[in-house]
């Protein structure tokens, strides 16, 4: 997609986006479990910088955003929350219940965490992800390549930069 267009979107997506996503996040801090000791230290080895203020929360599918037919224009663009097993909102990590012990989904979404940490947010982090998955693809996006390679590695060496939109 033009970079003009997505960017277009997803400042129009945003509000409502941002909003859901707030909304969601609570769940999981809420009533989410904090980190074991073993995760911990693989959020931290994903560039989380807060750890402790982490929470999982279980679930048996994921809620997607907005109404049927703004769930259905979002499954079009690739983001569709049946195929989904994890899922980070900041600090809030959902995973589902049957890879809910999968280290390397945990160390992808806590990579996702790290990522929003760096840019300073939830808000700018959704703004720039999902941008970036327009542009790029979300197999392409530069904030799936980070969280693959580090969900692959179980000691990462370096600690990247945020990705950018280029």
């Amino acid at each position: 997609m033009h970079r003009l267009l997505a960017n277009t979107l997803v400042r129009l997506s945003l509000p409502w986006v941002h909003s859901w996503a707030r909304r969601t996040s609570q769940l999981a801090l809420h009533h989410g479990r904090p980190l074991t000791p073993l995760e911990s230290a693989a959020a931290t080895q994903s560039g989380v910088q807060h750890p402790e203020h982490i929470r999982i929360l279980a679930v048996p599918s994921f809620p997607m955003p907005g109404f049927a037919w703004q769930q259905r224009l979002a499954a079009t663009l690739g983001f569709d929350g049946r195929s989904t097993a994890g899922m980070a909102l900041h600090y809030a990590i959902f995973l589902r219940h049957d890879v809910a012990d999968d280290l390397s989904l945990l160390r992808h979404e806590a990579t996702h965490t790290a990522q929003a940490e760096r840019l300073g947010g939830l808000r700018i982090f959704l703004h720039l992800y999902l941008s970036s998955c327009l542009i790029h693809g979300y197999d392409d996006c530069p904030f799936e390549l980070e969280a693959r390679s580090l969900a692959a590695t179980p000691h990462p060496p370096h600690l990247p930069q945020p990705p950018t939109l280029t």
